[in-house]
C-alpha cells in the first residue's frame, strides 16, 4: 500500500485520503502536513535541501524535513518516522512549537502547497541511524 495524505475540509475534519505521491498538483486540495525542525544540543538547527529530482520544490533549502502523517498516525510518530526516513536521525524529543496554521505556496514550476500544517521541533540529543532509507548528499 502506498503512503497517503489526509484530505481536509475547510473546517479541518478529515474528508478522505489521496495517494501522497499525487497530492501536490496545480490544484492541490487542503491536506494535513507537518514541518519538522531538528535542533542539536547546542541549539543549532539542521536545514535540509530538497533533492533536485523531486517534482515539488526541487533543490530548495528548507526546514529539516516535512511530510504527511499517515491516516490515523499521531504527529510525533509521523515526525519521528519521517526524520528517520529522510535524515537517518532518531529524534530524542519532539515538541509542538506551532499547533496549526494554513498555508498556500507555489513553487517555480506548477505545484501548489495547500496545507493545514503543524510544526514540531526535535531538540535535545539524537542518535544517527547508519542505514537510513533516504540519504541526501551534503555536497
Amino acid at each position: 500500500m502506498s503512503p497517503s495524505a489526509e484530505l481536509l475540509d475547510e473546517a479541518g475534519p478529515q474528508v478522505g485520503t489521496v495517494a501522497e505521491a499525487s497530492v501536490h498538483t496545480s490544484a492541490t486540495p487542503l491536506h494535513l502536513a507537518f514541518s519538522a525542525y531538528v535542533i542539536d544540543p547546542e541549539g543549532q538547527g539542521l536545514v535540509g535541501r530538497r533533492a533536485r529530482w523531486k517534482s515539488t520544490w526541487p533543490g530548495v533549502w528548507t526546514n529539516s524535513c516535512s511530510g504527511h502523517p499517515c491516516p490515523g498516525e499521531n504527529l510525533p510518530e509521523a515526525v519521528a518516522r519521517r526524520v528517520d526516513e529522510v535524515l537517518g536521525i532518531i529524534p530524542a524529543d519532539i515538541t509542538l512549537i506551532l499547533p496549526d496554521f494554513r498555508c498556500r505556496t507555489r513553487d517555480p514550476h506548477k505545484y501548489v502547497g495547500r496545507q493545514y500544517r503543524t510544526s514540531l521541533c526535535s531538540s535535545g540529543g539524537y542518535t544517527v541511524d547508519d542505514s537510513p532509507s533516504t540519504v541526501v548528499p551534503a555536497n
